[in-house]
């Protein structure tokens, strides 16, 4: 998507240099962050008959983010994730770039190979209801369970 600027001699230019009372970025993180401060105890996520409020959501992607950084995650990484409709891909996105690490959701169709090799990735994320192989993967379990299986860098 492209914006419109206006050249600097328009009248809407004139003194609406960007500052902290007119230009703040929306990201998903400043997102969870303040919906988390001011609707701390409004439902962020249903999943069947588990919910979690914005509070414990933010909660669970900073562990997430702390988890990342011990195992030796750092700001630029690559870690990808091969999950289904689950919560922890929520968690997922928003605990990844609080790490500073950038997310990279694959198909669990063989996607994650290609990725192998670039030697980019850091870490991956999957969810146990995929046996993970050279060809892909296949479903084997409706229970997910998440596991990091290794830093590969």
């Amino acid at each position: 998507m492209r914006f419109a600027e206006h050249p600097s001699s328009s009248p809407y230019q004139q003194g609406l240099d960007k500052n902290p009372a007119n230009y703040a970025p929306l990201t998903p993180l400043s997102f969870l962050e303040r919906t988390a401060d001011v609707f701390p105890e409004r439902t962020a996520v249903i999943h069947g008959s588990w919910r979690a409020d914005y509070a414990e959501l933010r909660a669970r992607s900073r562990r997430l983010a702390s988890a990342l950084e011990r195992r030796g995650v750092r700001p630029g990484d690559t870690v990808a994730t091969m999950l289904p409709n689950v919560p922890a891909m929520l968690d997922a996105h928003f605990g990844i770039p609080a790490a500073g690490a950038v997310i990279n959701n694959v198909g669990f169709r063989g996607g994650l190979w290609a990725l192998l090799g670039t030697g980019l990735l850091c870490c991956v994320f999957a969810c146990a209801t995929y046996r993970v192989s050279a060809a892909g993967a296949t479903v084997v379990s409706d229970r997910p369970r998440i596991q990091c299986y290794k830093t590969l860098s």
